[in-house]
């Protein structure tokens, strides 16, 4: 079932299978349609799509029992700020 939940970076939507921790803060859920996050990294936008051979299943988006970011796999490869200057990711 679609559906869209409350994080700590706003309303995150659509998104299915999501999994519950004991006090009902999401701890997974899987993107069912573009869901983008505003974070402290920036603006990161999770996969959703299977068009690539390399990533035949789209990855749930995981929060740790505080409700901060675990990680999130990204639509497109997106450059992230590091102490050591940019880098260029697909997961974070």
């Amino acid at each position: 079932m679609t559906t869209t939940i409350d994080t700590r970076y706003g309303p995150l939507g659509p998104v299915d299978h999501v999994e519950q921790g004991p006090a009902g803060s999401a701890l997974s859920c899987v993107p069912a349609g573009a869901v983008s996050l505003d974070t402290p990294l920036g603006r990161l936008t999770a996969q959703f799509s299977t068009g690539d051979m390399r990533r035949p299943k789209v990855e749930p988006i995981t929060f740790h029992p505080d409700g901060t970011l675990k990680s999130i796999a990204l639509e497109e490869r997106t450059e992230i700020p590091t102490p050591l200057g940019p880098v260029a990711v697909e997961l974070v």
